[in-house]
């Protein structure tokens, strides 16, 4: 289902409702992450501040939100078989890829000449090395943003006028 499109929370609606939803538990929710995702137990245990009904503490877009970056950094474990195989209708693989060496590479001192950058005290250094990490990160999820965005418009195209050779 993952391979497919889904999310967390519909994966965890899928679950329990193929077992009688009041017997299903956070503990029942969290050892079908693990074991189908490989994920950590920090990670999957967020499940038990969510219930299918709304009435959990996480909104089903608060579980997607914290699940689907941990369940795609896992996917190697859990995807080895679709690479093999070559199987298809992966929406996620632009996530998956490493970022532009273009947003990797940082100047180490932001712009600051090195006799400038000696001379600023370590907590404005830690300062900047914090702003300058948060940037990077930012970007490596714009670019992840964009190419999830390309692949779902080529997807979107497909399925109006069929596939494109």
């Amino acid at each position: 289902m993952m391979r497919r499109g889904a999310t967390p929370v519909s994966l965890l609606r899928m679950v329990i409702a193929r077992h009688h939803p009041e017997n299903v538990t956070g503990w029942e929710l969290m050892n079908y992450l693990t074991e189908a995702f490989a994920l950590p137990l920090d990670k999957a245990s967020l499940v038990h501040g969510w219930k299918s009904n709304g009435s959990g503490e996480l909104s089903d877009a608060r579980v997607n939100v914290l699940l689907l970056p941990a369940i795609l950094r896992t996917a190697g474990a859990w995807d080895a078989d679709a690479r093999e195989t070559g199987e298809v209708g992966r929406w996620y693989p632009p996530l998956l890829e490493p970022p532009a060496a273009s947003v990797l590479e940082r100047d180490s001192h932001f712009g600051i000449s090195e006799n400038g950058w000696n001379q600023l005290a370590e907590s404005d250094r830690q300062t900047f090395r914090a702003m300058g990490e948060w940037s990077k990160q930012m970007l490596i999820a714009a670019e992840s943003l964009a190419a999830l965005a390309e692949h779902l418009q080529r997807r979107i195209a497909e399925l109006e006028v069929g596939p494109q050779t």
